[in-house]
């Protein structure tokens, strides 16, 4: 979007995430003498052929891949490092406020250099992804792409990978306990809460497994910790799917991709420099994700210090990130704070607006400005029957549509459902365990989506632009992710 976010996301974030764009951010983190200029703000900087120059000056495509990529993986590991030490300080709960002046400070400073990557990544997926498709259509021919997608899987172990194979530790367990089996696949959710005292071992495995991964079903902020229900809900799902007949498919399958792959790798030994690339897009993806991550971990550890923050503010936590990131400064400096009414009003709706270089904050819908690109959205032909993208994961399936654009719809995904959102994130995945097929108006080959589509195996269509626009939750389509179209058939 161009000229405003409009947004249902948490204000602080959304304010971080412009802040976190200025050329001071962008010469610390990438040595870049680039940022949003004025009047801009882009989520998608693909074709930013200003920031191509500046990226690639004095660099070939390699070299500035890896720059990136080193300098993604410093300050995501720095965030990490500072949350640690945050949390085992152990004054998140002080009631000091030059303490929680102090916490807060370094904690978003070591948050706001994770925000340049936040709009370049793609960029840099474009040049990156653009020159491998070249290089792979000159070994492969016709199917390159096909082969270049079996090829893109993280360079390491993602929280997502992670946290799946935990599931599957569970639903193994249960599987083979066949009293236990029939229990849970009998009875309902909160009953088998309730008897959990009496499966001590399960008991312990789905605690450890939210002790690991709760964290996962929140987003910047929003969004409830993972709770019993959901592990439980999970549990029951994966094991009505479950069955040994499956499971033998299932890794019949694995090792004809295994033997593929190797095949692949035998093949692309002959061009290095080819490899070399690839191996800089597995990195870059890893890192892209795990960025993401760390922030959602983050977040989700050091809630306390911004609830105890809250407290003292006299708010609660849910009004406390729809303030600013310079209010919550100034509350240190001054005990100032915008009004509850106002609060009100942005918790509902805003959009944060860029112009000559300064950020306005609106929150009256009708004063929000309407410019070039969104009238261009407006043009589109709503009757349109074909919505065309890039393909992250082949496959072919029909299913009605399930619209999501705001972490709270994630729960109304039903099984079988297509899942079609702007781009999906790591607290989406209870839902799109569900879906038969996912769709996005942004990212690309080396998106969240990809890999969680390539790992569970299901359709997936890509950077659309407009498909959030077009289709509507039950409309009845066909995703043709081998030709990358989806198709209204109703």
């Amino acid at each position: 979007m161009k000229y405003a976010l409009t947004v249902k996301q948490a204000l602080l974030f959304t304010d971080l995430s412009l802040l976190g764009c200025t050329r001071s951010h962008f010469k610390k983190v990438l040595g870049i003498d680039c940022l949003i200029r004025a009047n801009d703000i882009f989520w998608n900087f693909d074709n930013d052929t200003e920031f191509n120059d500046t990226l690639l000056k004095n660099k070939t495509l390699d070299q500035a891949v890896t720059h990136f990529n080193t300098s993604l993986g410093k300050v995501t590991q720095n965030l990490e490092n500072i949350t640690k030490k945050i949390v085992s300080s152990k004054k998140m709960q002080s009631s000091n406020k030059n303490e929680l002046f102090l916490l807060f400070k370094n904690y978003y400073g070591a948050y706001s250099l994770n925000m340049p990557f936040l709009f370049h990544y793609w960029n840099v997926e474009s040049l990156l992804i653009g020159q491998l498709k070249e290089d792979f259509h000159a070994i492969f021919g016709e199917d390159s792409e096909g082969n270049l997608q079996q090829m893109l899987i993280p360079a390491h172990e993602t929280y997502f990978a992670r946290e799946k194979n935990s599931m599957q530790k569970i639903v193994d367990y249960v599987y083979k306990n066949k009293k236990l089996k029939s229990f849970i696949l009998k009875h309902k959710i909160a009953s088998i809460i309730r008897s959990l005292q009496d499966y001590s071992t399960l008991e312990n495995l789905i605690s450890q497994h939210i002790k690991d991964f709760g964290f996962t079903t929140t987003s910047l902020y929003l969004g409830n910790a993972m709770s019993k229900d959901d592990v439980v809900e999970r549990l029951k799902s994966s094991l009505e799917d479950y069955s040994l007949v499956k499971k033998s498919e299932q890794s019949k399958l694995e090792k004809n991709a295994t033997f593929y792959k190797r095949k692949l790798l035998k093949q692309r030994k002959s061009y290095p420099e080819i490899e070399k690339r690839l191996q800089l897009a597995c990195e870059l993806m890893y890192w892209k994700n795990q960025r993401l991550d760390v922030m959602f971990k983050s977040d989700f550890l050091i809630h306390p210090l911004l609830e105890n923050i809250a407290a003292k503010m006299q708010l609660g936590f849910h009004e406390l990130v729809y303030l600013r990131y310079g209010e919550i400064l100034k509350w240190f400096k001054t005990g100032k704070l915008p009004k509850k009414q106002e609060l009100a009003k942005r918790i509902k709706n805003y959009a944060l607006y860029l112009k000559n270089g300064s950020i306005t904050l609106l929150t009256n819908e009708k004063v929000y400005p309407r410019l070039a690109s969104e009238k261009a959205f407006r043009a589109i032909r709503v009757s349109s029957k074909l919505i065309k993208g890039d393909i992250a994961c082949r496959g072919k399936v029909k299913g009605n549509v399930r619209i999501v654009l705001v972490t709270e719809d994630i729960q109304y995904v039903k099984r079988g459902e297509i899942l079609v959102t702007p781009m999906t994130r790591p607290d989406m995945i209870l839902g799109m365990e569900k879906a038969a097929a996912f769709v996005t108006d942004h990212g690309g080959m080396l998106s969240h989506a990809a890999i969680v589509a390539r790992e569970m195996k299901k359709p997936c269509i890509v950077g659309t632009q407009n498909a959030t626009k077009l289709l509507k939750t039950g409309m009845f389509v066909e995703v043709d992710a081998n030709n990358g179209i989806v198709k209204v058939l109703n």
